[in-house]
């Protein structure tokens, strides 16, 4: 199969958001508010006791946002939902009062970056009650492609430099992974570096690891993908040094530069090359005509992603939701009518083992006081369900 791009997008972005003063210029004020922090403090003592995620009464994207129990290491509070995940109260010196990062279902699902950033934006001065000077703290760029083949001998057809202050030799990082006998995974530099690169099969990770992203099928077939063959993803990930480096601060300076940054990571930074047995200079052999497709990828990335996805990410989401769901139901439900032997007849259809556990649940709600309707009209302002 020819070589084909199938998608193009932002599958990651990070953000540190940081108090401004009055000339607009960022703050090295790192403290939670004192509101912020009695009232997450009340939020994550509530989802200890329960010990799951509470809601809260923040709302991003029509969508409740959630109190994590505990927080991580570096920050004390975790408030997330499905587009957002927003870390706040550090706990060691850090260059803003929170961590935010998109997930990459609201980065497709939004279609225009510069809208996301200016919604999420919005979003945080009214939580924080404060202007904020948004840093970037990492993004993402990634291609898809279908008909890639990736050879065995693949160290002898790329070049690829670590970023510093100059140029170096090729990283002694660069590694594969291994699905069996399969070639599955190329790390160039590793995770964490100021920028790295992954190429990996996606429609395996889909499979095996992310069902919930089986929105990206129908992105795919919308570009010629026949639903079968392999598609692998070139992701480059651009760590807080390298944008820095770049000289590169405000997160709507990073979004404006996405083209030099993809330029910079696919002709400098890493290059697929056609071997050439006379020419000992591996800087001088012709970059792969596949490589050059992936050059050009971003060519046409402006306000307005080219990949969008809207809706469908949602209604994606929600299938596999359900389809898990239904998995999970059925599981137990043989479950517990194999610990309701005693109970139920030996031959008992699956009608009979649903109204066991219909009974069992509905005198455990009354036991409760729990209302089902209720609790179905919470989940779905939850789960942004109710429109």
């Amino acid at each position: 199969m020819q070589t084909k791009i199938v998608s193009v997008g932002i599958d990651t972005l990070k953000v540190n958001p940081k108090f401004t003063g009055d000339d607009g210029k960022p703050l090295q004020v790192q403290d939670l508010p004192e509101r912020l922090d009695v009232l997450f403090s009340a939020w994550q003592e509530q989802a200890r006791e329960r010990c799951k995620p509470v809601p809260t009464t923040l709302t991003f994207n029509d969508a409740r946002m959630t109190m994590l129990p505990n927080g991580v290491p570096a920050w004390k509070y975790i408030v997330k939902n499905n587009w957002l995940n927003v870390a706040c109260g550090p706990r060691m010196k850090h260059s803003g009062v929170a961590k935010v990062t998109f997930s990459s279902e609201y980065l497709w699902f939004t279609g225009a970056i510069e809208e996301a950033l200016n919604d999420v934006h919005g979003f945080l001065m009214d939580v924080f009650d404060a202007n904020l000077y948004l840093q970037g703290g990492q993004i993402d760029l990634c291609v898809d492609l279908v008909g890639l083949t990736i050879p065995h001998d693949w160290q002898k057809v790329f070049i690829s430099h670590a970023i510093g202050k100059s140029l170096m030799l090729e990283s002694q990082k660069d590694k594969e992974h291994y699905t069996g006998r399969t070639l599955g995974t190329i790390n160039f530099s590793g995770h964490g570096n100021p920028i790295s690169c992954k190429m990996y099969n996606k429609t395996v990770e889909i499979r095996q690891r992310s069902p919930h992203k089986k929105w990206f099928h129908d992105l795919w077939k919308s570009k010629g993908w026949d639903g079968e063959t392999d598609v692998w993803r070139i992701e480059f990930s651009l760590e807080r040094e390298c944008l820095r480096d770049m000289k590169l601060d405000d997160v709507y300076d990073v979004v404006r530069n996405i083209k030099r940054l993809w330029v910079y990571c696919t002709y400098t930074w890493l290059r697929m090359v056609v071997p050439d047995a006379a020419n000992k200079n591996r800087k001088r052999w012709k970059t792969n005509g596949i490589w050059q497709q992936v050059q050009h990828a971003f060519d046409d990335y402006g306000c307005k992603m080219v990949d969008a996805l809207g809706p469908l990410v949602r209604e994606r989401k929600r299938q596999a939701n359900i389809e898990q769901g239904i998995a999970q139901v059925a599981g137990n439900i043989t479950t517990l009518a194999a610990w309701l032997k005693d109970e139920l007849d030996p031959d008992a259809d699956a009608l009979d083992m649903f109204t066991a556990a219909y009974e069992k649940a509905v005198e455990r709600w009354s036991k409760q006081g729990v209302d089902a309707q209720t609790l179905v009209r919470e989940k779905k302002k939850l789960y942004h369900l109710d429109a």
